[in-house]
């Protein structure tokens, strides 16, 4: 939320990885969604999404960040980064 505040952003919290990924397959909008999350949590939400490549993520990990961008097609594109 900190990362958020800083670049003016609003975030939208969902306590499910099922519902944040139904949410954006059954948007009318599309463009490029930030996910931050537990190790878990993101690959919870990348499955969901059936975004490819699947990223490399370890339970150790804490410095995740994705970036998904949904296409008109609902297809989704995922970028992992790391911060």
């Amino acid at each position: 939320q900190k990362l958020a505040g800083v670049l003016g952003i609003r975030p939208t919290l969902y306590q499910k990885p099922a519902m944040l990924a139904k949410t954006l397959l059954f948007s009318t909008q599309t463009g490029v969604v930030m996910i931050a999350g537990t190790h878990d949590e993101l690959r919870a939400i990348v499955k969901a999404l059936g975004s490819a490549p699947f990223p490399t993520l370890y339970a150790g990990d804490r410095d995740h960040l994705l970036a998904i961008t949904i296409l008109p097609s609902r297809a989704s594109r995922l970028v992992p980064l790391r911060f």
